[in-house]
């Protein structure tokens, strides 16, 4: 059978009560400056208490009230958990009324016991619990000095003690509040620092994705293109070595096709280490990247290409411009080698809103169903999409295919 404690009798007092409150470390280095604040004045009032007081009964009361008050004060300071710190208090409490109704006990200076147990009062307990705790010793001090000093006076003095106890109360709230404050920027720290460490992991991570996409894809093109032509010509030099002896014309056409071939596999190697050795560099303005890749790719292959460029263009990511610069690549790739193209129109515009680069050419155009032409093309789809882009497949102006890769400008 469960019985029902206080806890889930009133939990909304015990959320209040515990909620909050300094860590156990930090905890300990208030405990000591409390301790040192509080233990000298403890110790004068014992001693005026010895001094003062003449009968031996009620001095044993009193001075034996201070030393039970003292230990709990000990322990209180150095006590790992809240609750335990409240049941504490509470007992201190009980010893500080006590002491109000011991006549003669210190001579007046139970003030000293009310501010160490107000200050404690603070930095123990949420405001308002704090605020209702020091109500009850507030009520303590004006009955007790009013019962030693007469109405009127007890009621000025009480007041006063009152005010000051309260003081006290808000000196230990303030510093509960500072340590608090000083626990969660720690914590909101560790937390940014831990963050941060999640961030350059993630960086790190995609720039290595993005290096293996990149060596992937050049692979697969080597492998289609040079790998290919390379096979060709072994088999052809293979069918040549044995038709020399009974065909050496028919071996001459095939060294001749052979040739050919060679050549083409030369100039898709010329391509591949131009695209590897040619990136575009983080300094280099977009404009003279993309005349600097035509210059090089009309040596390589012959084919002409014209680039339009402004003057200026709009700051753009390293993304943007690399997303924008691989697109020029792979156009004048597939019109090379695809298209049957002998020209390539290359156009880069910009507005207030995006950014567009295109690329015509006068070849076959693309096939009948509109279908992308490759892996290279689904890859600048994808890197469009990722930088809130479009990539549009269409027919030019020209004759051929176009190319269009479009882009928000970041604001």
């Amino acid at each position: 059978m469960c019985t029902m404690t206080d806890e889930t009798r009133h939990p909304e007092l015990y959320g209040e009560l515990f909620r909050e409150r300094p860590s156990r470390s930090n905890w300990s280095s208030i405990g000591l400056l409390l301790t040192l604040g509080a233990m000298i004045p403890l110790a004068i009032f014992i001693i005026v208490a010895i001094v003062n007081i003449r009968d031996p009964i009620r001095l044993a009361i009193t001075v034996g009230l201070a030393v039970a008050f003292g230990i709990l004060f000990l322990l209180f300071t150095f006590r790992s958990d809240q609750r335990g710190q409240v049941a504490i208090l509470v007992l201190q409490t009980a010893i500080a009324l006590f002491m109000t109704i011991v006549p003669g006990s210190g001579n007046g200076f139970i003030f000293v016991i009310f501010a160490i147990l107000s200050a404690q009062i603070g930095l123990t307990l949420p405001p308002r619990i704090a605020a209702a705790w020091w109500l009850v010793l507030f009520a303590a001090t004006i009955i007790s000095t009013s019962a030693a000093a007469g109405l009127a006076n007890g009621l000025l003095i009480g007041f006063g003690n009152a005010t000051s106890h309260f003081f006290f109360v808000l000196m230990g709230g303030l510093m509960r509040q500072a340590q608090l404050a000083r626990e969660q920027s720690e914590a909101l720290t560790q937390e940014l620092r831990g963050a941060n460490a999640q961030l350059q992991a993630m960086s790190l991570q995609s720039q290595q994705l993005a290096v293996a996409e990149e060596r992937n894809r050049m692979a697969r093109e080597l492998h289609d293109s040079l790998g290919h032509r390379l096979t060709v010509a072994v088999v052809q030099l293979e069918g040549a070595q044995r038709l020399i002896p009974t065909d050496p014309e028919r071996a001459a056409r095939m060294v001749g096709a052979m040739r050919e071939q060679m050549k083409e596999g030369l100039n898709d190697l010329r391509r591949s280490v131009a695209s590897l050795r040619e990136p575009l560099d983080s300094d280099l303005p977009l404009g003279p990247a993309l005349r600097r890749l035509a210059h090089s790719f009309q040596e390589g292959t012959g084919l002409a290409v014209h680039v339009d460029a402004p003057a200026q263009l709009p700051d753009l990511s390293a993304a943007q411009r690399l997303a924008l610069f691989r697109t020029a690549q792979e156009a004048l790739t597939n019109a090379q080698r695809h298209a049957q193209a002998r020209q390539v129109w290359l156009a880069l515009t910009a507005d207030t809103s995006a950014i567009t680069l295109s690329a015509d050419d006068d070849g076959v155009g693309l096939p009948a169903d509109g279908a992308a032409a490759g892996f290279g093309l689904r890859g600048l789809q994808e890197r469009a999409a990722q930088l809130g882009g479009q990539l549009h497949l269409g027919r030019s102006t020209h004759g051929g295919a176009q190319v269009t890769m479009t882009l928000p400008r970041d604001e």
